[in-house]
């Protein structure tokens, strides 16, 4: 079993500070497995941006501020989903398993993607009852009209096999 562990950020003090804690999380319990910051910063912020030291990190284009792949400007949310896919298309990860977490989340253990039931096909994620936006209309702005349905209420944390990611 091999797991990545990977969050998403953006160039800012509170992500910052999540972060760091997330970071020495990640060493205080011997979590098995690389960490990797996936950092959504424009150009302007890079040239400001303290905090490069924390720990790995992969930067890529910070999609609040528009890209051809969206059709609107200043919804930050993009950048979790984005990071993981400009990150596969630049790295090629060696471990089995992918954890996506997010940046205010700390790990009290380490994660096991085989114990918690991850396999080949198979995302462990937990369910989040409370969010909203897998109804429609929202939803059906990212999914095909069948697929709507399907959508369930998860978040968190989500566990991938590297494949199912692709």
């Amino acid at each position: 079993m091999s797991i990545h562990v990977v969050f998403s950020a953006e160039c800012n003090h509170a992500m910052t500070w999540q972060a760091a804690g997330l970071f020495h999380s990640h060493r205080a319990v011997g979590q098995p497995g690389n960490i990797t910051r996936l950092l959504a910063c424009s150009e302007e912020q890079r040239a400001d941006y303290r905090g490069m030291e924390l720990g790995p990190t992969f930067v890529h284009h910070n999609m609040r501020h528009g890209h051809p792949l969206i059709d609107e400007v200043g919804y930050p949310s993009y950048n979790k989903p984005a990071s993981v896919m400009f990150w596969l298309e630049a790295v090629e990860p060696e471990e089995e398993f992918i954890a996506l977490l997010d940046t205010d989340m700390l790990l009290r253990a380490p994660l096991d993607p085989t114990a918690l039931g991850a396999t080949r096909g198979r995302v462990v994620s937990a369910e989040y009852a409370y969010l909203v936006g897998t109804e429609k209309p929202f939803a059906s702005r990212f999914l095909e009209a069948e697929a709507v349905p399907l959508a369930a209420r998860c978040g968190g944390f989500h566990i991938f096999h590297r494949e199912d990611l692709r």
